[in-house]
């Protein structure tokens, strides 16, 4: 009896421990998906110095990043959205969603200055030489390769809001991830075309190019405010 009595404690404490293991990866994965910014607009989530940015820009945080931002650049902000045809609240925005307008920004990914810029997107435009910490080349270059994008999307015929939603999120998270998004959007039965349905794929793995695109449009909407 009490030889079995031990084998059924065995045999019990076998399960238990089996169950555990198999546990412990979906715990770890709750985890990091819980841990996981829903809001990287001022966290600035892709940025390996993330954290200097609360002392960068003072006290009153976002409000004095983003007016004192775009008095500082304002003018080269203008010289490279207007003949573009450009919106410059929006490259503003852009400017600011990506680092908060700290031209010496890089981030664990190697992207540099204001617009966070990789050097193979330098390749792409031929300037292999390029300074990508000069506020001017990056701002410029910057401007073509988010022009293009929209570009891209307007021979698609996309409508003017959903051109840019596209464009954005093409900036941030890349533009095969974007393609495969938009795959598996029509594939549900949802509309490529409409961002809100694209947006919605994303946010079945992840909120950060949808969080992206929202915090831009907001801080578009802030600097066109501040302008009447």
């Amino acid at each position: 009896m009490k030889l079995l009595i031990t084998k059924i404690l065995r045999f019990s404490l076998c399960l238990l421990l089996a169950g555990l293991m198999q546990a412990t990866p979906l715990l770890q994965g709750a985890s990091e998906e819980a841990a996981e910014p829903q809001y990287p607009a001022d966290a600035l989530r892709h940025l390996s110095t993330a954290n200097v940015y609360d002392v960068v820009t003072g006290p009153v945080g976002r409000h004095y990043s983003l007016s004192h931002g775009l008095k500082t650049y304002s003018e080269l902000i203008h010289k490279y959205a207007d003949p573009a045809g450009m919106d410059w609240s929006l490259l503003a925005a852009v400017i600011f969603q990506e680092s908060q307008f700290n031209e010496l920004a890089e981030s664990n990914r190697s992207a540099k200055g204001l617009m966070q810029l990789r050097d193979v997107v330098a390749e792409q435009y031929d300037m292999l030489d390029a300074d990508l910490f000069d506020p001017e080349t990056n701002v410029a270059l910057g401007t073509r390769l988010f022009r293009d994008l929209m570009r891209g999307f307007e021979k698609e015929g996309l409508d003017s809001v959903n051109v840019v939603r596209f464009a954005l999120a093409s900036y941030n998270s890349g533009g095969g991830t974007l393609a495969k998004k938009r795959q598996e959007a029509l594939e549900s039965g949802l509309d490529p075309n409409d961002w809100n349905c694209v947006a919605e794929v994303y946010s079945r793995t992840s909120t950060i190019t949808p969080a992206y695109v929202e915090a831009v449009e907001e801080t578009v909407a802030a600097y066109r405010e501040a302008g009447k």
